[in-house]
């Protein structure tokens, strides 16, 4: 045969397919003139089919305009083998392999719609699909587990069934927190069911199953070997939450799965046997050696993170690094992926093949990981946010002689919530220290901030009521009038800058509304928080960033926004410039720009941001705060009045001398302010201790040259400071020389570490640890 002549005889190379010469097939098909009608292109689709070359078939099968059923469940066939054999090769192997069931065909619904049909031995027809409609079917699914489904819950599907719901869960994923992923486990033991699933469905694409790596498939007989190996080997690989049934043999699945589940306990047991060993003999004298400066070996530090929280991530990483530069060795305890998940096997086996001297983590105590963590191992956790979970009385009381709980607020924690004085540490949220440039220049923005606060008012109100959903609806009553009233002290060019002013508007709103009081102290504590966090703190900051919108417009000034969803805010999205990454992104932008932006309603010297950004060589105009000034003066008069060593208000009051008491009163009415988490006195001995506050001294050098209160006063500081980079340069000098030696990871850390090798030298001998008083 002379292949030339084919272009006018598509007839031959539908003969050479038929005859099964396939090669033969491919030299007619190399001749046939472009473009393609459309019978070429069948023949070629079917030719690329039968040698297994999918990719070719299924671009043949997407130019047939007016595709016919059949030929349009080929095409998704071809499209999702190409697919499995790119990125899940080992379900390709088993579905190549299969010999295939007769038992599973494919069928119609009475609605039209493809399903699967199950034949059994006694003849008996069963339709995988429950009902007369597979869409019916697939809503009554999402009924039964919407909420599992919205909560992003672990789920087996137990048998893929007609395979529609498998493509909702890919095509239509829950909204978890950040990047969080729902993590679905493909379980199907019969390949045929799969097989026909793939000509019913394109799993193909970024947004198929196929692709997506939070879905794990196990196909075949085997299926449970492999999915018990799978978790074993990757002990973040959680164990399903909850199970949907759409397989003829699901009650077997299921066992198998339990099966699976008991053998991961008996893992967890014999890693908790060699933890606890281990554990056993981490005895105090060794280990405040081992924390101090004389040191045998260095000291191991195991710190538990969480990608799921930016903040989180950054500062564990920042607390890892400053732990390296003083001598410890460290290993990060961290979700892999967005769809891993931290569970006591991974953790049990990081600590067995760690070994660490210490754990360490944030805003999480010992105790709210059951018994992961042996009572000899000392446990440090850093609260950076005042949560619910660390804010009450049971969480003090957890707290042992081995637990370690880092606070700029101890005095705050021992009174409100007695958690042991002993066993707290003053620590504030800290910076990192670059390695900077000898030399740089600010040629970017003439004014910048970097923020996630995007949230419009109407957005954050939402988020307020949705973090109170399902409490008593005279609380429901007294957050949306509250919020109102919020909204229109700032539309007013007013502010709210305290805890004590939400705490009073708040106040104000229950008397408006002649409302019994519906929350207890505890609780009343709590709503002031979500209030001033999640609503008044974004209206404090965005009230500033308007202030510096106008000016850079008045000025011919560029002003830019980064950080997450400003591009969606119908006041900012022009200056919107999208997210940047924490470390050596974030540094050079603060050295780029002229004039950073801290907008926060706290005393600046406090602030993570701020320091980092000090300590890279950036200038910052800050937005003033009453406890920028307030705790210095306090802080100054106490040791100028022979009141140094007072720790609260009424010590103050019995130690001062009688020509001093009435300014002390008077001072004391003005920091009333400052009161939502104890007394004023209490809290500047603790920022003391801290390091934030240094008798004698500013907590932030030249810090009254960079504040402003409004708008006018912005635009001054702008107008000074914009163009005069050697002025600019002098503060960020001075300023950097007095924090970084203070506030520093490395700096802090280091105290830290000393401090606690002092109270393990102070435990003794006894018999068995004892718990704090």
């Amino acid at each position: 045969m002379n292949p030339s002549k084919l272009h006018a005889d598509p007839e031959s190379l539908a003969q050479a397919i038929a005859d099964g010469a396939l090669d033969q097939a491919d030299l007619l098909l190399s001749s046939v003139r472009t473009p393609w009608a459309r019978p070429v292109l069948a023949l070629a689709a079917e030719l690329h089919l039968r040698k297994r070359r999918w990719r070719d078939s299924a671009e043949c099968f997407a130019r047939i305009d007016g595709r016919d059923v059949d030929t349009e469940m080929r095409r998704r066939m071809v499209v999702n083998l190409a697919a499995l054999q790119i990125h899940r090769p080992e379900v390709y192997q088993v579905l190549l392999n299969c010999p295939g069931n007769p038992g599973y065909t494919l069928s119609h619904a009475p609605d039209g719609l493809p399903i699967n049909i199950y034949q059994g031995p006694d003849g008996r027809k069963i339709s995988l699909t429950p009902g007369t409609s597979p869409l019916a079917a697939l809503n009554k699914i999402r009924q039964q587990f919407g909420t599992s489904l919205s909560k992003g819950e672990t789920l087996a599907l137990c048998g893929i069934g007609d395979g529609y719901f498998l493509h909702a869960l890919a095509q239509q994923p829950p909204k978890l927190l950040l990047d969080t992923e729902q993590v679905i486990y493909v379980i199907e033991s019969e390949p045929q069911v799969v097989l026909n699933c793939l000509m019913m469905h394109d799993y193909s694409g970024p947004s198929g199953p196929i692709e997506q790596k939070r879905f794990s498939w196990f196909i075949g007989s085997s299926w449970c070997d492999a999915f018990g190996q799978a978790l074993l080997d990757d002990l973040y690989k959680p164990m399903p939450t909850v199970s949907v049934s759409q397989a003829i043999d699901a009650e077997s699945i299921s066992e198998k799965l339990a099966a699976v589940g008991a053998r991961l306990n008996r893992l967890d047991e014999a890693l908790r046997g060699e933890v606890e060993a281990y554990c056993s003999g981490l005895e105090h004298a060794e280990l405040a050696e081992l924390f101090s400066t004389d040191r045998p070996r260095r000291p191991r530090v195991l710190l538990l993170s969480t990608r799921f929280s930016t903040v989180l991530q950054h500062s564990i990483r920042h607390s890892a690094e400053a732990f390296e530069q003083i001598g410890c060795q460290t290993h990060i305890v961290i979700e892999p992926t967005a769809h891993h998940r931290l569970s006591k096997p991974a953790i049990r086996k990081a600590l067995r093949d760690f070994k660490p001297d210490l754990v360490f983590q944030i805003d999480h105590l010992r105790a709210e990981h059951a018994d992961v963590f042996p009572a000899k191992l000392p446990f440090c956790c850093w609260i950076q946010e005042h949560l619910p979970n660390l804010t009450n009385q049971l969480a003090g009381k957890s707290v042992t002689s081995r637990d370690f709980v880092l606070s700029g607020m101890s005095n705050y924690f021992a009174t409100a919530h007695q958690y042991p004085k002993r066993q707290l540490i003053s620590l504030p949220q800290l910076g990192r220290v670059p390695i900077r440039p000898t030399h740089w220049t600010s040629t970017g923005d003439d004014l910048a901030c970097v923020s996630n606060a995007s949230n419009t008012t109407a957005t954050a109100m939402q988020e307020l009521r949705q973090r109170w959903a399902g409490h008593d609806p005279d609380v429901m009553k007294l957050i949306e009038h509250v919020s109102v009233r919020l909204a229109r002290t700032y539309d007013s060019a007013a502010s709210l800058a305290t805890h004590i002013e939400v705490r009073g508007t708040l106040l104000d709103s229950e008397r408006e509304l002649n409302l019994p009081r519906p929350l207890n102290a505890a609780g009343m504590h709590l709503l002031v928080e979500s209030i001033f966090d999640r609503l008044n703190s974004t209206l404090y900051r965005q009230q500033a960033l308007g202030w510096a919108a106008d000016v850079a417009g008045e000025l011919g000034l560029k002003f830019a926004l980064y950080g997450h969803g400003w591009e969606n805010h119908p006041r900012f999205a022009a200056f919107a410039r999208g997210p940047v990454a924490a470390g050596a992104a974030l540094e050079n932008l603060t050295r780029r720009t002229r004039l950073n932006l801290q907008v926060e309603p706290y005393a600046c010297f406090t602030r993570t941001r701020l320091l980092t950004g000090i300590f890279a060589g950036g200038f910052f105009l800050v937005r003033d705060h009453p406890s920028n000034h307030l705790t210095q003066e306090l802080s100054g008069f106490l040791h100028q009045h022979g009141s140094a060593l007072a720790e609260t208000n009424a010590e103050a009051r019995a130690m001062v001398d009688p020509a001093g008491r009435p300014d002390l009163e008077q001072l004391l009415t003005r920091c009333q302010s400052m009161a939502e988490h104890g007394d004023c006195i209490a809290l500047v001995r603790d920022w003391e201790r801290c390091r934030l506050l240094v008798p004698g001294a500013q907590a932030l050098p030249r810090m009254d040259e960079i504040l402003f209160n409004d708008r006018a006063g912005l635009k001054s500081l702008v107008e000074r400071f914009v163009n005069d980079a050697d002025a600019r340069s002098q503060i960020v000098d001075e300023q950097r020389e007095s924090t970084e030696g203070r506030l520093s990871y490395v700096n802090g850390l280091r105290r830290v570490l000393r401090e606690i090798s002092q109270t393990l030298a102070s435990e003794g001998a006894q018999p068995e640890l004892r718990k704090c008083a």
